[in-house]
């Protein structure tokens, strides 16, 4: 598959390591919003993951994003609605069974946006490495006596 021209850009001058941003759940929070109001029922489950879904955590101010939907393939019920909302559908190498999308179209990015199957092994990977690396609610009830 021939990568996206946008993957081409040698430098994303968001692409660097900064402190944790207190505002980032609140801008996730509302983008997902965004995005349940765009998909309706397509959307099954929608979850912010990737190191700004971590409290303290320094990342890149990238806000990663997670749809889960019920069939990646089915492309056309989700992509159309995404690209108004001004994502970017960026064909890449990705596993089977996944889709990319980035916004805004050109860098700077602001947010990834990862869909994949409700229930496949990079859904539950997402989330687990989230829930790993800071105090969530799972990771403190399951380390408090």
């Amino acid at each position: 598959m021939e990568r996206h021209p946008s993957l081409e850009e040698r430098f994303d001058p968001a692409v660097r390591i900064v402190d944790y941003d207190p505002t980032w759940p609140a801008l996730a929070t509302a983008e997902l919003g965004c995005i349940k109001d765009a998909l309706g029922e397509v959307a099954v489950r929608l979850e912010h993951v990737g190191s700004t879904a971590v409290p303290g955590l320094a990342a890149k101010p990238i806000l990663d994003l997670q749809l889960s939907v019920d069939v990646v393939e089915s492309g056309e019920c989700y992509t159309e609605p995404l690209e108004r909302l001004g994502y970017l559908f960026v064909p890449a190498p990705d596993p089977p069974g996944c889709r990319f999308f980035a916004k805004p179209p050109k860098r700077p990015r602001s947010h990834h946006l990862h869909v994949c199957a409700v229930g496949s092994a990079r859904e539950l990977c997402h989330v687990a490495v989230r829930d790993s690396c800071g105090p969530t609610p799972t990771r403190r009830r399951a380390t408090e006596p």
